[in-house]
């Protein structure tokens, strides 16, 4: 159950950098409604983007390199881009695409309410 996101600051001269070591909030192997893959699977993944939405981030990092587009930022660094790392942007995408995913997938699980009549029996 559960995973882990590590944050620190990095400075850089007088600059301060917040990063984001975020783990994956992948809804696809869940069940959230009915038989839940754990009990409280669904309030874990509110409370996670809730934290994870309320985090400072300049440089975003994750578990899996394509979630944060590691192998774009590097060549961008040995092509001379020494702010290649600098991905706020990019940490609310990966947000907002997993928690979209997450609704999707919470949607899709829920009993469609529909009008019953004796054909239904």
């Amino acid at each position: 159950m559960g995973c882990t996101t590590w944050t620190t600051r990095l400075r850089n001269g007088n600059k301060i950098y917040d990063v984001v070591f975020v783990s994956s909030q992948s809804a696809l192997d869940y069940s959230f409604v009915g038989q839940e893959s754990y009990p409280g699977v669904r309030a874990d993944f509110e409370k996670s983007f809730e934290l994870l939405n309320s985090l400072p981030c300049d440089i975003f990092l994750a578990s899996h390199g394509s979630f944060c587009h590691l192998t774009e930022k590097h060549e961008r660094l040995l092509h001379g881009d020494a702010r290649a790392f600098i991905d706020p942007g990019g940490y609310e995408r990966y947000l907002r695409d997993s928690e979209r995913e997450f609704r999707s997938k919470l949607t899709g699980q829920k009993p469609q309410n529909r009008n019953c009549n004796s054909d239904d029996f």
